[in-house]
């Protein structure tokens, strides 16, 4: 509304929060283009011998791949010249330290100071005593109710997806105004992310360098304090997201929200569930990672760090190893390019694809446990029976929709591999240090017991505990991952491509992480994805630990069916609510 009705009052659940989540690309290198540099060495005098001209070429290809713009030709040299610096830079490294990789990365046209200032820690920031309260008025925490869920309500959007940019600090902001909105108009109006990331300069009154950025991160205070000058949000309809920080379109005619004031709330967790009821949603913390950087384990490091830093506790803090991988898997400069052909087509493949959640509880998970049982897996465990109980019916799924196909179905399984090598890596390791069990199956296996389909997963799996993982180590495990690929390869240039079912495991990765403010009360995915893509299932805990959650990605038509299959709905609730327990 404009210039009428109700106060909007807005609840800061995280008072301080920045985005800066890409920090550890800097030193993860990305295998995905031949053209770019993968490893400086000694021996490449052509940027130890500070050869701007020879780097003009590579920095091109840089800023081909990563989408660089520079508005002019001063501005343009003056970044080619530090690219040149960091890549010299990059070479004295790798002669140091010969195990770790130094080369190209998003932010190689950045000074030292411009990549600290824009991607390291969490900004700082204080609240305008001004206009914000230092904490809120402290409700009545007595006869809440055993749980509460404001999508039932109607006060929550769908979800959303911030791709490649650092903006959370925008979408926490939106989601808290909603959700007030709501409550004080009765009306839910999708706001403008894009507005703040472009839009949005403020600094914090008494840290002056703690500003909003766009995608390099944000506070929501700063935030709030914008919309109080700008006048207000305008909808996403009128403002839509990119994903880029680009110029500032806000026109004040179309603002669709007002804000008045805002307020900062205690870090009691009694306290939280009271204004969670009484003053609707709160903000929450948004993550996006490309597995370019590295992969949930990775993730899961780099947050428990975070939160640590953030409630001053740095004994807490798992200090990043960027050796270890290299150590066990040398890089190579590049690889072939058709073993890249072979991983785009396991990973993308063009469809209309959707995404549901559902949920197991303990019972069911129970049941299907017994069911898994065999001679050859007397005990299995919960991962591997919904694992192939949901491929069970994906298979069903999709021979229901093409009855005469041919097509085999291929399982593929995340394996962390840290705890397999010899010696066992540690947490901390950065990298995409996983690989995929495989196992195989026709469509007429979903006729199969469960039990069978367990064993088959389960002997996938186990080869990771004997000499499988030993012989993808060292300069010799690249023969090994070549034979994987020569096989994948053999499988997608058949007459009948196969059907490919990824499934990993997020238990345990994220549900203790304590940024002051109480452990997570529900971990969210993914929200809509693109239209190339793959099956993906996703598996992370439920509210309170009672069940496991499956994110289940697969063809639409096949969710149709998948989503009234009586046999797989006996055990899967579709999208139930999150019941937070307060």
């Amino acid at each position: 509304m404009i210039g009428q009705g109700p106060t909007l009052t807005c609840t800061v659940g995280v008072a301080f929060l920045t985005c800066a989540l890409t920090t550890l690309s800097a030193a993860v290198p990305v295998h995905e283009d031949t053209s770019n540099i993968f490893q400086v060495t000694s021996g490449d005098r052509k940027f130890l011998d500070n050869d701007v001209v020879g780097a003009e070429k590579h920095f091109k290809v840089f800023m081909e791949k990563y989408e660089k713009k520079y508005d002019t030709r001063e501005e343009y040299l003056h970044r080619l010249g530090i690219f040149a610096k960091n890549m010299i830079r990059a070479a004295k490294h790798q002669v140091l330290d010969p195990t770790a990789v130094h080369g190209v990365t998003p932010f190689s046209d950045l000074s030292e100071e411009e990549f600290e200032e824009l991607y390291t820690g969490v900004r700082g920031g204080n609240a305008d005593t001004d206009v914000v309260k230092e904490t809120g008025p402290l409700p009545e925490i007595g006869g809440l109710p055993e749980s509460f869920d404001w999508r039932e309500k109607g006060a929550v959007t769908e979800v959303k997806m911030q791709g490649q940019c650092g903006s959370c600090w925008a979408f926490s902001t939106t989601g808290a105004v909603e959700g007030a909105n709501f409550i004080a108009t009765g009306k839910l109006v999708n706001l403008s992310e894009q507005q703040l990331v472009d839009c949005d300069n403020t600094c914090d009154i008494k840290d002056k360098i703690a500003c909003d950025n766009g995608c390099g991160g944000g506070l929501m205070t700063n935030a709030y304090k914008y919309l109080l000058e700008a006048g207000g949000l305008e909808e996403e309809s009128s403002y839509p997201y990119t994903g880029k920080q680009g110029q500032c379109m806000f026109k004040p005619e179309n603002v669709a929200v007002r804000v008045v004031n805002f307020t900062n709330i205690p870090n009691d967790e009694n306290q939280i569930a009271a204004y969670l009821v009484n003053y609707g949603p709160l903000a929450a913390i948004g993550l996006c990672c490309s597995h370019k950087i590295g992969d949930a384990a990775t993730m899961s490091s780099f947050l428990h760090s975070w939160a640590a830093i953030f409630i001053g506790s740095p004994e807490k803090v798992r200090s990043p190893n960027f050796s270890e991988g290299s150590t066990m898997f040398p890089p190579r400069d590049s690889l072939p390019q058709k073993y890249i052909a072979t991983m785009d087509n396991l990973w993308f493949k063009e469809g209309d694809y959707v995404t549901r959640r559902f949920v197991f509880h303990d019972k069911a998970i129970t049941t299907l446990r017994a069911k898994a049982r065999s001679d050859l897996v007397p005990n299995p465990t919960r991962i591997e029976a919904l694992t192939c109980f949901i491929w069970k019916h994906c298979m069903a799924a999709s021979k229901a929709k093409s009855p005469v196909s041919k097509k085999t179905s291929i399982m593929v399984q995340a394996v962390n591999l840290r705890t397999r090598m010899k010696p066992h890596l540690s947490d901390a390791s950065v990298g995409n240090i996983f690989w995929w069990a495989p196992a195989g199956a026709d469509l007429t296996m979903e006729e199969r017991e469960l039990n069978e389909l367990v064993n088959l997963v389960n002997e996938s799996i186990a080869g990771f505990d004997t000499d499988c993982a030993e012989s993808l180590q060292g300069d010799e495990g690249f023969s090994t991952f070549s034979n994987y690929f020569g096989h994948l390869q053999d499988m997608f240039f058949a007459e009948v491509k196969p059907d490919v079912c990824a499934f990993t495991c997020w238990l345990r990765f994220f549900n203790d992480i304590d940024f002051g403010w109480g452990k997570p009360f529900w971990i969210g995915i993914m929200g809509k994805v693109g239209p190339k893509f793959r099956n993906l299932i996703i598996f992370s805990e439920t509210p309170r630990g009672i069940g496991i959650e499956a994110w289940v990605t697969i063809d639409e038509k096949e969710m149709v069916i998948l989503e009234n299959d009586p046999e797989f709905l006996a055990f899967a609730s579709l999208n139930p609510s999150i019941s937070i327990s307060l």
